[in-house]
């Protein structure tokens, strides 16, 4: 995430990448976007995507106001990012939650085929429709429809982690809840039409099994990934803050002439009158004259 101020000209006055500032036009370099340069001159919010150093990049524009006599320049805050980032981030946030997914279908397919080996009968046909499960079957949909809201629930309140062993735990239990409730609760002493509660109990059913593990995988992927890119950000914006401070302290001995190129290190300068400055630069003595100080 980079961030740039430009003024009514698209003059960039102060950019992320301090050898911007001052020096480019964020119009030109946006290939004079009209819903951009509206955004700046008219100083109101937008989103956008723009192309930026011909790349495609997500934008959002706001009013820049300080305080004192700064209060309102008319200046623009533009935050922007290129939309490769985010390209990369939801490829991989899809990547890695397709990895887990398959782990858990597997996982699923195996107790699957341990339950047919050992008890074909029972696991295979405990879930045909049967006219006299009328009750089981709404019995069984309501169950299920109820382990949905507290995944629902839980998943606005959990963390990452969390949320994926509450899934785990949620799903086993409705598994065995659902099997219960339609193998053992009697059935009706007469036929009965039952194709809307076993649609409903087997849709309700299919979605604990598959959707409530593949929503927990997604979410946990996407918490990791963001986990990542936010790392990554803060590295480079603390690589980015120390080459400003020594663009900052280069300056200082430039300009006060008090070390060469080939100092290094960081020094504490007294210049001989109550001021006493850091600067880069090999520690030695300098001092001026307090006879050389004009009197008031």
């Amino acid at each position: 995430m980079r961030f740039a101020v430009v003024d009514h000209d698209g003059l960039v006055v102060f950019h992320s990448d301090g050898t911007r500032s001052l020096q480019e036009s964020f119009f030109k370099e946006c290939e004079d976007d009209a819903a951009l340069k509206s955004a700046v001159q008219e100083l109101h919010d937008d989103l956008l995507t723009a192309y930026y150093l011909g790349r495609p990049t997500r934008m959002y524009i706001t009013r820049l106001i300080g305080d004192g006599a700064f209060a309102d320049p008319r200046w623009a805050l533009v935050v922007f990012q290129d939309n490769a980032v985010l390209e990369t981030l939801n490829l991989e946030t899809l990547t890695l939650a397709l990895i887990m997914f398959a782990a858990f279908g597997v996982v699923l397919g195996a107790v699957s085929a341990l339950l047919h080996f050992f008890a074909p009968s029972r696991w295979t046909k405990w879930f045909w429709p049967d006219d006299r499960k009328g009750w089981a079957y709404a019995t069984a949909a309501l169950v299920d429809a109820g382990v949905i809201a507290l995944f629902v629930v839980d998943a606005g309140r959990l963390e990452s982690m969390a949320l994926l062993g509450r899934a785990a735990m949620l799903t086993a239990g409705a598994a065995i809840a659902t099997y219960l409730i339609v193998t053992l609760m009697p059935a009706s002493s007469r036929r009965t039409v039952v194709w809307r509660e076993f649609f409903w109990a087997r849709a309700t059913f299919l979605f604990v099994l598959a959707g409530v593990p593949a929503a927990a995988c997604f979410q946990t992927a996407y918490d990791f990934e963001t986990a990542l890119l936010v790392k990554s950000e803060r590295a480079h914006e603390d690589v980015d803050r120390a080459a400003r401070s020594m663009r900052i302290g280069n300056r200082v001995v430039d300009r006060l002439a008090l070390s060469t190129k080939r100092d290094s290190g960081f020094g504490i300068w007294d210049l001989g009158f109550g001021i006493r400055i850091g600067i880069r630069g090999r520690p030695c003595e300098s001092r001026i004259s307090k006879s050389r100080i004009p009197n008031p």
